[in-house]
């Protein structure tokens, strides 16, 4: 089965600085098809379009398999497949030589949103060569680079042997239901109970005081930086430690959720005690 993949960055006169981006974006093409065709007694989820999805697992229009819970996008994840035992096997691609720290960082937080999705699954990263910073990671496999001037002239086509593939709604129907937001309310509530713990995670990057979160300010916790800072809400507007936030913002979306929630559990309380 053959599939034309549209890249993104492509047309005839590649920019110094564009070439980098459309090579990135080969190889991950290549490795998909390559794992595709090696590892055919699993079955993968198609790079196919569907936006359909506001909650769950769905594919961009730029062919990227996202998470999205409660309308805030999770994770980009590049490959995800189940063997006949319904095992989960997710694979990364990378070709970075450099920033190793934020790659690491980065599959760390999949890792965690994984764990909270399938609770078990095998995983693998994919690179060019072997590379002693990413080891521990996780299972890895060494797929070298393809000729990039040939494929970028080629406008790149995926070349399966076969048909391995299993509609989206398989995999979010083998995904445990996650809210976000709830989980989110219920790790700050508990933060905010016992500010001397040391919290740890890579998914959750800031922490509310919930206590305080209907006020026109109120603290939270940036979870990376181990520091607390200051929410302010002024005519509508919401700003973070000074700044502006725009609505696109997962920090933003956080804020206004949770205090839709608070606020109806208040209406709530003051109509029991008319």
């Amino acid at each position: 089965m053959k599939e034309n993949k549209r890249l993104s960055h492509f047309h005839e006169v590649l920019k110094p600085k564009e070439i980098p981006i459309i090579e990135g974006e080969i190889y991950e093409c290549y490795c998909y098809e390559n794992i595709v065709n090696k590892y055919q007694k699993i079955n993968f989820i198609p790079r196919i379009e569907n936006k359909s999805k506001k909650n769950g697992f769905y594919i961009s229009s730029a062919g990227t398999l996202c998470y999205q819970s409660c309308s805030i996008d999770l994770g980009e994840f590049d490959i995800i497949g189940f063997d006949s035992k319904d095992n989960v096997h997710w694979y990364e691609i990378t070709r970075q030589q450099d920033n190793f720290s934020i790659i690491k960082d980065k599959i760390k937080r999949k890792k965690e949103l994984m764990s909270l999705l399938f609770g078990k699954y095998n995983f693998y990263l994919i690179l060019p060569e072997k590379k002693e910073s990413l080891s521990g990671l996780g299972n890895m496999i060494y797929i070298p680079e393809p000729e990039y001037k040939t494929l970028i002239k080629q406008n790149y086509t995926f070349n399966f042997k076969s048909n391995n593939f299993i509609d989206l709604n398989y995999l979010n129907n083998k995904t445990k239901q996650y809210n976000y937001i709830k989980d989110l309310i219920q790790r700050s509530k508990n933060f905010f109970k016992n500010k001397n713990i040391k919290y740890t995670s890579f998914l959750f990057e800031r922490l509310y005081d919930l206590d305080n979160i209907l006020n026109d300010s109120f603290s939270y916790f940036n979870v990376e930086k181990e520091c607390f800072g200051i929410i302010e809400i002024k005519n509508k507007k919401i700003f973070k430690d000074g700044k502006r936030m725009t609505g696109i913002k997962a920090s933003y979306k956080e804020i206004t959720q949770i205090r839709n929630i608070k606020l109806l559990e208040q209406k709530k309380l003051d109509k029991e005690h008319k």
